[in-house]
């Protein structure tokens, strides 16, 4: 087993963390101001802090969603050979992603995915290139193929 489904805790998460002293800063800006100023910044708090908890949350749910199709064995198995491989040369060199085809199905992941698979080959990635035999488990979203489980064929 190359790769078993989790959650990827990066530094986007500092990042959404850190957003939280967003909806915090606006509700003090309201302090002691006229009743519109007040009302207008405690609405704008309270806002942010919907928008930030969607956006914290809903990766969590999509990864539930996907153990549970795991668990009810409502993913998908492909075997074959890695095709049409392509990464990045270096991992500072743009905001591309890593892609490959396994029997014409299509795989992509960037590298800060909040769950499954997404370990670029510069990164220390178990995909390393063309010709290489796997079998990819993946549950099909509506803008990808979340990669499950990677197991290496001989």
């Amino acid at each position: 087993m190359l790769y078993e489904f989790q959650m990827n805790f990066n530094m986007v998460y500092v990042v959404k963390l850190l957003f939280l002293l967003l909806p915090v800063f606006l509700w003090f800006l309201g302090y002691e101001r006229n009743i519109g100023v007040k009302i207008f910044w405690r609405t704008m708090s309270v806002l942010t802090l919907i928008l930030w908890l969607i956006w914290v949350i809903y990766p969590f749910d999509r990864y539930n969603t996907i153990k549970e199709a795991m668990i009810n064995n409502e993913v998908c198995v492909i075997e074959g050979e890695i095709e049409d491989f392509n990464t990045l040369d270096k991992p500072w060199a743009g905001h591309d992603s890593e892609r490959f085809c396994v029997n014409g199905i299509m795989f992509a992941y960037w590298g800060d995915e909040d769950y499954g698979y997404c370990k670029m080959l510069n990164s220390g990635g178990v995909i390393k290139g063309d010709g290489q035999k796997v079998r990819i488990t993946y549950y099909e979203e509506n803008d990808r193929n979340a990669i499950c489980r990677i197991e290496e064929l001989n």
